[in-house]
């Protein structure tokens, strides 16, 4: 079943703006954040024909739940490069997780396509002294990113900082004093701001970053809200 949001307008690539009443955004799938601006609603395979947009029910979340009869729609996408009039039968992208998924034990990591994803262990290993919360942490975001993915990690200069490659459109910084992961990502800071997520400067105006504490199931759906933001070349 298909939901109809009338009338919308594109904003971005994969971002539009329109009207969505709070009784209705209440009722729709998600595990939102409460913000004092409009809604915030992530889509898999949206369609916009120019005044409407339409997106699957089993593929739309509320990120963020706002008052009033305004709401920001976003992409699953993303922000990756695609028109911002999309039609019926896009390439599907996977949703970030649920709550439940999140806090789920994760499977160890297996390389595919034989490339080498040796600096993913190691980022997981580094995190073991940050505790348990946080490497859990750290395999939900590479079992986000591997899903749709096929890069790899590569290891910095600084031995506890890494950046995904081919493309590092995003990155970890494992930071024992603060009890953290620093997650980096390329992003549009107007897809961040109609997020409603936590972020502060990394090298603006391409990347963005935030700090992850593994303070419980929200903080690491935070994170993966957070990282599918992340913007490829």
């Amino acid at each position: 079943m298909d939901l109809l949001f009338y009338p919308a307008r594109a904003i971005d690539a994969g971002v539009w703006a329109g009207t969505l009443p709070a009784a209705e955004a209440a009722r729709l799938p998600g595990a939102p954040l409460k913000i004092a601006g409009p809604h915030v609603v992530l889509m898999d395979r949206p369609a916009w024909n120019g005044t409407a947009l339409t997106a699957p029910f089993a593929g739309i979340s509320v990120l963020a739940l706002g008052h009033g009869d305004t709401a920001i729609f976003l992409s699953a996408e993303a922000g990756r490069a695609a028109p911002a009039c999309e039609t019926p039968g896009a390439n599907a992208t996977a949703v970030p997780p649920t709550p439940a998924e999140a806090a789920s034990p994760l499977p160890p990591l297996v390389p595919r396509r034989g490339r080498d994803r040796g600096a993913d262990e190691v980022f997981v290993h580094a995190c073991e002294e940050l505790g348990p919360d946080l490497v859990r942490v750290a395999r939900a975001l590479l079992e986000r990113i591997r899903a749709t993915y096929d890069g790899a990690l590569g290891q910095t200069d600084h031995p506890r900082k890494f950046v995904e490659t081919p493309d590092n459109f995003w990155g970890v910084e494992v930071q024992p004093r603060r009890r953290a992961i620093k997650l980096i990502v390329r992003a549009s800071e107007v897809r961040l701001l109609a997020a409603g997520l936590p972020y502060e400067t990394e090298r603006p105006p391409s990347y963005w970053a935030m700090r992850v504490r593994g303070d419980g199931d929200g903080d690491v759906e935070t994170a993966l809200k957070f990282l599918a933001l992340a913007r490829e070349r």
